[in-house]
């Protein structure tokens, strides 16, 4: 996507009470998101310290470690999203002026990252919800960790890589456009870089969308066959595989509106229109990459740690236990559980509950 110079004449000015709404929407993300995944970001490293100081079940150790490790990268992508709305909500408050986007140094940082971000998020989402289909369908398996982690990594590079490719080749810089609220790409031509940019956001976006789909509804229907077969499968396994199935869902849920709008810009584009040709009316020219782009994600990335606490019981009291107090006057360092939840993989190894009464 690649920014415009101006504003369409035939299309009206942004309406204010939206801009107000969407700025006091990222100011919560901003503040409950980033805090919430600090906290839930010190359960799951703690967790995975764990698994590698405790190896005693080689397998087992082994599938903990890929499960708490999946989660504390997706954990930190979901704080650095919560953290950069900042530059977008302010300009929401302030009229869509630049104020923090107006630093060069600020706008490419932002620009870059945000190159990197959403990408990496779904491919982590991914990543999460075929190697846990693959369990569910093959439960004596036991895939290599560090074999997944690498590819991450590598994955990563490439997408950092291609984002820093157009300031090396100096073929754009990163702008600041009123229309999107962000800081994007911006060049005087389109060549080669700006195809292949063009096209791999599609694969990278849009694409992962339908095997992620299919991966759901095969763990749906592995879960259902448990059910209706009574089959034994390992109660881990299966609370392990619901969690991931709804942060999968919800994910899907949330970058839904970001899929619908990239396959309708590239349509567009592909029959050489521009930004105000393709996006003609007030909602979709002012609110339409601002509300997909960044308001969908930031959400998705806020949802996540509530989604650890009402599935994750450990996960639960460590956030209660590390908040200062709550809300019914209760004191600090007490662990609190909230009934009819399921408890976290770990503790249904054991046969000791977890759930302390109030």
């Amino acid at each position: 996507m690649t920014g415009n110079s101006t504003a369409a004449a035939n299309v009206g000015t942004y309406i204010r009470g939206w801009d107000v709404a969407c700025g006091l929407l990222l100011t919560i993300t901003f503040v409950v998101g980033s805090t919430m995944n600090l906290l839930s970001l010190s359960y799951f490293v703690k967790e995975y310290r764990n698994t590698i100081n405790n190896a005693t079940l080689k397998d087992q150790t082994a599938k903990k470690r890929l499960f708490f490790g999946l989660f504390v990268i997706i954990t930190v992508v979901d704080f650095i999203i919560c953290i950069t709305i900042l530059p977008v909500q302010i300009s929401f408050l302030h009229h869509r002026y630049a104020l923090m986007f107006g630093n060069d140094v600020i706008c490419h940082a932002w620009g870059l990252f945000w190159s990197v971000l959403p990408y990496i998020s779904v491919f982590l989402v991914a990543v999460m919800s075929f190697h846990r289909t693959y369990v569910l369908l093959r439960p004596l398996s036991n895939p290599n960790p560090n074999l997944i982690f690498a590819s991450i990594f590598i994955y990563l590079v490439y997408l950092m890589f291609r984002a820093l490719l157009p300031l090396i080749l100096r073929e754009g810089t990163y702008k600041f456009f009123k229309d999107q609220m962000f800081c994007i790409e911006d060049s005087d031509s389109v060549n080669w870089y700006w195809t292949f940019k063009t096209v791999t956001n599609q694969i990278q976006l849009v694409v992962p969308v339908f095997p992620i789909t299919i991966s759901c509804l095969l763990s749906v229907i592995v879960l259902r066959r448990d059910v209706l077969r009574r089959e034994r499968m390992a109660k881990m396994q299966k609370e392990a595989a619901k969690t991931i199935l709804v942060i999968t869902a919800i994910y899907l849920g949330c970058n839904i509106p970001l899929v619908v709008n990239y396959i309708y810009y590239f349509i567009s584009m592909s029959k050489d229109l521009g930004y105000n040709e393709i996006y003609t009316t007030v909602g979709m020219h002012w609110y339409s990459w601002p509300l997909s782009y960044i308001g969908c994600i930031a959400l998705n990335s806020l949802f996540n740690p509530f989604i650890y606490i009402c599935r994750m019981a450990h996960a639960r009291q460590h956030i209660l236990q590390v908040l200062p107090s709550c809300a019914c006057g209760t004191r600090k360092n007490k662990a609190y559980a909230i009934p009819g939840t399921f408890a976290h993989p770990t503790e249904l190894a054991t046969n000791s509950p977890t759930r302390i009464r109030t």
